[in-house]
């Protein structure tokens, strides 16, 4: 048992005045007076202050494991927002691949999409310009002659 230890049950028993005899109770005494001379109470004075250091150590340990912990944790939402986000805004690409389109990345199947739609703007805007070159000049150009015109010149073809 520890000084320290054995003086605070000492210490305990001398205040509740708890022995069998008086004898008891000096033997006690010189047991809390041997225990409570000056090398003693100075060895335990350093421990405590060692003890003090060691807490203090920890202390400032645990604060910086807690602020790495922390920032590491911003770190990891910031990567989580930008998931959530982008499966967000990918999810309609999900539900309905086409037979090509069945195991590849998502984003991968966003960059054929969109280079297919660029593709196919870009034939119909060939195509409408050259049906505006057949158009007569003096006709004007919207929707229904546009549509006329189209079917009068699928119908003469035809012919």
């Amino acid at each position: 048992m520890t000084y320290d230890n054995e003086l605070k049950l000492l210490t305990l028993a001398l205040v509740r005045q708890r022995f069998e005899s008086i004898h008891d109770a000096e033997l006690a005494l010189e047991r809390f007076e041997r225990l409570t001379t000056p090398a003693a109470v100075q060895e335990l004075i350093a421990e405590s202050e060692t003890l003090r250091g060691l807490y203090q150590m920890h202390k400032e340990t645990e604060t910086r494991e807690m602020r790495d912990l922390k920032a590491e944790n911003e770190r990891l939402k910031r990567f989580k927002t930008a998931y959530m986000e982008f499966s967000d805004k990918t999810d309609w690409v999900r539900p309905d691949p086409a037979g090509q389109e069945v195991g590849m990345h998502v984003a991968d199947v966003l960059r054929k999409r969109h280079d297919d739609l660029t593709s196919h703007c870009q034939a119909q805007a060939q195509e409408i310009k050259a049906l505006r070159k057949t158009l007569p000049v003096d006709v004007p150009c919207n929707r229904d002659t546009s549509v006329a015109l189209h079917k009068e010149n699928l119908t003469s073809q035809e012919e």
